[in-house]
């Protein structure tokens, strides 16, 4: 147990840690993963996410400043309640509930599987999978019909630390499906200079494996809870869907 929260310290501590946010600061600084478009240190806005929570804390009267990690220094830095006030994006889970405050939904993620054009894989049902290497992401939540089959051994997974990673697994035929968000495929086909070279190669599979909603994951302390409430109070879907649809457009039309 003392090992397990000394690495949890340690794994706080890498995360540049600064001094405990005052209650009624009206910085909100949250962690996040490299994940765009919806998440990038390297975006305008910092992605798509980070852009409608900013303009949602900005009509609330709050700035917002985002710091990248991997996603599990982010998650523990962003839950910690000390120098960052939650995490921006992640998936709900009912065990996540314990560790943190779930806003209203961000937005959504449209998950499935990247493939091969030249060997699409037809599936109903993911037990039509067995038999099918699958390249997953470490830490990430996909669903939990799919984390249980994996961890029963029906379905052959293997993880690796990025999409990036998991894409030219696939180019090079070292597995036949990656789970992945359908944007973050089609942005990094179009605007990653190294994977450019397989956009005519590779393909989003057409059966959904989830229509996933985004969160931000506030710290369970008394700031988490008054963020949660000022931030679930100012959302204003009109605007955010409209964000995400001129990020669409921009997609399209590279």
């Amino acid at each position: 147990m003392l090992l397990k929260f000394a690495a949890i310290l340690l794994a706080v501590s890498c995360f540049s840690l600064t001094s405990v946010q005052a209650s009624d600061s009206k910085v909100v600084r949250l962690t996040a993963t490299e994940w765009p478009p919806y998440l990038s240190a390297n975006l305008s806005d910092q992605g798509i996410s980070a852009a409608i929570v900013k303009a949602t804390f900005a009509s609330a009267g709050y700035s917002l400043e985002v710091e990248f990690a991997a996603w599990k220094r982010s998650f523990l830095a962003g839950i910690s309640g000390t120098a960052y006030d939650g995490i921006i994006l992640i998936y709900y889970s009912k065990a996540r509930e314990k560790d943190c405050l779930f806003s209203r939904p961000v937005g959504k993620s449209s998950l499935g599987f990247v493939q091969r054009r030249d060997t699409p894989i037809i599936w109903n049902k993911l037990e039509d999978l067995k038999g099918v290497r699958i390249g997953t992401v470490l830490g990430y939540l996909n669903t939990k019909e799919f984390d249980k089959l994996v961890e029963d051994k029906v379905l052959d997974a293997s993880t690796v630390y990025t999409d990036r990673l998991n894409l030219r697994r696939v180019a090079y035929g070292r597995i036949d499906l990656a789970v992945i968000d359908r944007l973050t495929l089609q942005h990094l086909l179009t605007q990653d200079e190294q994977l450019k070279p397989y956009r005519n190669l590779l393909e989003f599979n057409p059966r959904l494996l989830a229509e996933q909603n985004l969160h931000i994951c506030f710290a369970k302390n008394e700031r988490g809870r008054l963020l949660k409430t000022v931030f679930d109070q100012a959302f204003d879907m009109k605007k955010a869907e409209q964000i995400i649809q001129e990020a669409i457009e921009r997609l399209s039309k590279q």
